[in-house]
């Protein structure tokens, strides 16, 4: 399990999180908006620990795959 709290892990975290995510409103971050316009920077700038929960909780259900070399 990956640590999000660390600033590194969790930037690599969210980019891979969102890489998947062509609309925004698949996102995790989604429900925690303030406001209709609202994206997952304003849940980083007003909760940063409920940002660090949701890549958290994302992570551990998405590990990664490690990629086999030939």
């Amino acid at each position: 399990m990956k640590d999000c709290s660390k600033t590194e892990i969790y930037l690599k975290e969210k980019a891979r999180m969102c890489k998947p995510n062509d609309i925004c409103c698949d996102c995790p971050f989604y429900e925690h908006r303030s406001g209709p316009f609202a994206i997952c920077n304003d849940v980083e700038e007003n909760e940063p620990l409920i940002a660090i929960e949701i890549v958290q909780k994302w992570s551990d259900e998405h590990p990664e795959v490690p990629t086999q070399t030939k």
